[in-house]
């Protein structure tokens, strides 16, 4: 009928009226998502801490991803069962990656320390305590950094456990042997002076009996 074709055309015009506003506001929407996101990307540029710069940006990613599963919810291109799953994940995500963001601040902090450790055992001189010690120390550097890679990987544990124990073992040796070999230079000195004495000595006996003795002393020295 007459009527029922101008219910249709109505119908019709408002339908195309509602899909236009529609379209109006999704574009309006947009300017205004893409102003904000501008606006985020220039705060961001700002920062200068690399840790907080990373996490800024992360978090940013997020915000996008859950704005965009939120309007696929919106225009029903997917249902609440998959919406919930992927904000779960979504969240898994952004926990994981903080996470490494931290340990990456923490594993370069670590890298830094070890560098200052490692130029000031070359300024150390070999054999002493300082060295040694500093040795250790710079393991410890090592050892650390290892571990917080390996987090919960149980084998890579244990083998950076074993290689931490082999290395502070060796270390020790070296320093038994280091110390035993600059002692040994520095009575190889001292018999050089207990030498001497006894080619100035002359007829001076005394002095000559000094000279003795202290070759002497050190003969005792390295047998002991």
């Amino acid at each position: 009928t007459l009527e029922n074709k101008f219910q249709i055309e109505k119908q019709e015009i408002i339908d195309k009226y509602a899909e236009e506003e529609k379209k109006k506001q999704e574009e309006k929407d947009k300017a205004l998502a893409d102003a904000h996101q501008k606006l985020v990307d220039i705060g961001i540029g700002r920062i200068k801490d690399e840790e907080q710069k990373a996490i800024a940006e992360r978090t940013n990613k997020f915000n996008q991803d859950d704005t965009a599963l939120d309007k696929l919810l919106s225009d029903k291109l997917i249902s609440q069962e998959e919406y919930i799953k992927a904000v779960k994940n979504l969240n898994k995500g952004l926990d994981n990656d903080l996470e490494k963001i931290a340990t990456e601040k923490q594993l370069k902090e670590l890298e830094a320390k070890k560098a200052i450790d490692e130029s000031r055992l070359k300024l150390l001189q070999e054999g002493t305590q300082a060295y040694y010690d500093q040795q250790r120390q710079i393991e410890m550097d090592n050892y650390e950094m290892q571990k917080l890679s390996a987090k919960d990987n149980a084998t890579e544990l244990e083998r950076i456990e074993k290689e931490h124990a082999d290395t502070m073992i060796a270390i020790g040796k070296a320093e038994t042997e280091g110390k035993k070999a600059l002692l040994f230079e520095h009575l190889d000195a001292v018999a050089n002076i207990g030498a001497s004495l006894q080619k100035i000595a002359g007829k001076n006996k005394e002095v000559a009996k000094a000279g003795i003795r202290i070759e002497q002393a050190v003969t005792t020295a390295k047998i002991i």
